[in-house]
């Protein structure tokens, strides 16, 4: 929840001035290029939207109690969606709008995380309820 919702925040705020080339966090939250940080009003939205989404999807077990099992499943779902789409993003669709270490290093640990996130879904429920 931590390192997601601290993400969430900054979407929440203002995208491209947390996560772009003049961020206040410096060098290593430093995501987007000149051209990625150029957003119009929808982009904003978009990215608000998704940090509420964020938050309130990482928020399930420690702030609304919600049972573990079905909750990995559905980060499952969310964490592997975001992998494709970072990959898609990064290397195909708009690589010019993106800082490429910053990118390369998330998307090493979003893989991290899906093979985290399967291992724990390969468990029986039985076994994630003692988790929770």
């Amino acid at each position: 929840l931590a390192m997601f919702g601290f993400f969430s925040l900054g979407m929440l705020y203002d995208n491209a001035y947390v996560f772009g080339p003049s961020s206040p966090f410096g060098w290593p939250m430093i995501y987007w290029t000149e051209s990625g940080a150029d957003q119009d009003g929808a982009a904003y939205w978009w990215s608000r939207l998704n940090g509420a989404v964020m938050l309130s999807l990482f928020s399930g077990p420690p702030v609304f109690n919600a049972p573990l099992a079905p909750y990995l499943k559905q980060t499952m779902f969310a964490s592997f969606s975001v992998l494709v789409i970072m990959i898609y993003h990064t290397k195909i669709s708009n690589p010019q709008d993106c800082i490429p270490w910053i990118w390369n290093a998330q998307i090493a640990l979003q893989v991290y995380l899906v093979v985290c996130n399967a291992k724990l879904c390969m468990k029986g429920e039985r076994e994630i309820e003692k988790l929770d």
